[in-house]
């Protein structure tokens, strides 16, 4: 039993994240360990859980758990709750990655729920801008045909449309006063 106790605090102690983990299979891991030291009856306050938890991490997550560390109070934030922060997180980064990657003109809307439908509208209308940016450009240094004839703008145009009054049909955007 003594020894057993010794192996888990030692294993506490020495917990660091493992090349090609990802940040589940970390939260498993250090979970599945706390069960075992509260079996053996060795328990941690909650801020020494969240800090050794936060220092385990990949380098990269080290800038966003100074900025948590910083903005929450860590004596009341659980570790539940920091998994959820920092998973919820990682999926908005390649949400976005996800969205920038794609090309605005074979953008299609594949599902009609409100998150999906916010995203969509954002993913064309900052294709839009840019698009009309680079349009800009590239019409005041040779002057090319409007782009309101360019087949590209107007099928960004119709999809963006159709995402908008799809939103307004859910009430997400005001209607327009034109």
């Amino acid at each position: 039993m003594e020894s057993r106790k010794i192996f888990l605090v030692r294993q506490y102690e020495n917990f660091i994240h493992i090349k090609g983990e990802t940040l589940s299979q970390i939260y498993q891991r250090f979970n599945c360990l706390l069960i075992g030291l509260k079996t053996i009856s060795t328990l941690y306050s909650n801020s020494e859980v969240i800090t050794k938890f936060m220092k385990s991490l990949l380098k990269h997550w080290e800038m966003y758990t100074t900025c948590l560390t910083m903005s929450k109070d860590i004596k009341t934030l659980t570790l539940s709750e920091l998994y959820s922060i920092l998973l919820n997180h990682e999926q908005q980064k390649k949400l976005k990655k996800n969205l920038t990657e794609l090309d605005p003109f074979d953008f299609e809307v594949i599902s009609d729920s409100d998150s999906d439908l916010n995203d969509s509208l954002t993913l064309l209308t900052n294709s839009f801008k840019r698009y009309k940016k680079n349009q800009f450009a590239s019409s005041s240094s040779t002057s090319t045909t409007s782009s309101s004839k360019d087949p590209k703008y107007q099928k960004l145009k119709e999809k963006y449309k159709k995402i908008k009054s799809q939103r307004k049909g859910r009430g997400l955007i005001a209607e327009d006063h034109d």
